[in-house]
């Protein structure tokens, strides 16, 4: 596909600006390819859209993939206008953002795996499934530490346990192990009692619902194989159906031959 070469050739030109990002001279060039790329996606945008026309580019039914090129290139023809304008300096933080939005379009350039989009969109609902989870976990957990330590006599503690939005960071920081034994410790040294309750946390928050990841997917894989395997067995006996009435009418036409019903 010349479209996806053309996008692997300007993802290696970002990775090669991101290797000599310190070299004026290079980040240039780099820039420069930038700007074709960028009128080159354009020109692919703009054909893609007179074949299809608008509304079936769109809303049709590749409209979210035509949506993110859309979107994609948007971003790299304002990078590049920045650059042609000089104003890079002005939103430095924007044209950063620019930068690193282009090498989503690598993306596209996966298109033709054959379920790509049943993987992009498994994944996307297996994480927002862990994401709850591990919100409500949080949250309980935060009720629980805010209510026993909010009036600890270690000020530090009370600090970091002293309302539901600081003690969710503070769990949240636990769950993620970063320096978690301090934050126990301490926390422990202030209130014995809560060593249990922390404990119990660090099993259910960082292990069983890391452990839970994988049953996530096959969960996902199994219903949406079954429901896929239902359409299938539907469309199968649709069409059963179908070549049974086509050929009942001919046979009523064969049978039927003078007209006269």
């Amino acid at each position: 596909c010349v479209v996806g070469t053309i996008i692997v050739a300007n993802t290696f030109v970002i990775a090669l600006e991101a290797v000599f990002m310190q070299n004026a001279e290079i980040k240039d060039l780099c820039d420069f390819l930038e700007s074709i790329f960028a009128a080159i996606y354009v020109l692919e945008i703009t054909v893609r859209v007179r074949e299809q026309g608008c509304e079936h580019f769109f809303i049709g039914p590749d409209w979210t993939w035509n949506w993110f090129d859309t979107v994609i290139t948007a971003t790299g023809v304002a990078d590049a206008i920045m650059e042609i304008l000089g104003l890079a300096g002005v939103g430095i933080s924007a044209a950063r953002l620019f930068r690193m939005l282009r090498i989503l379009r690598l993306f596209r350039a996966f298109r033709f795996l054959a379920e790509i989009d049943y993987v992009i969109h498994t994944a996307g609902r297996a994480m927002v499934k862990l994401a709850l989870l591990v919100a409500l976990v949080v949250f309980v957990a935060a009720i629980v530490t805010t209510n026993m330590l909010w009036d600890s006599s270690d000020k530090q503690v009370a600090k970091m346990y002293g309302s539901l939005g600081t003690s969710m960071w503070t769990m949240f920081k636990i769950m993620t192990l970063e320096d978690w034994i301090t934050h126990v410790e301490r926390t422990t040294n202030a209130k014995p009692a809560m060593l249990p309750f922390f404990v119990v946390f660090i099993f259910v928050a960082s292990i069983a619902l890391m452990s839970l990841v994988p049953a996530i997917f096959i969960e996902l894989n199994i219903s949406d194989r079954e429901k896929a395997e239902k359409v299938r067995a539907q469309k199968q006996k649709e069409k059963t159906y179908k070549a049974k009435e086509r050929m009942l009418k001919r046979l009523f036409a064969i049978i039927d031959g003078n007209g006269n019903g």
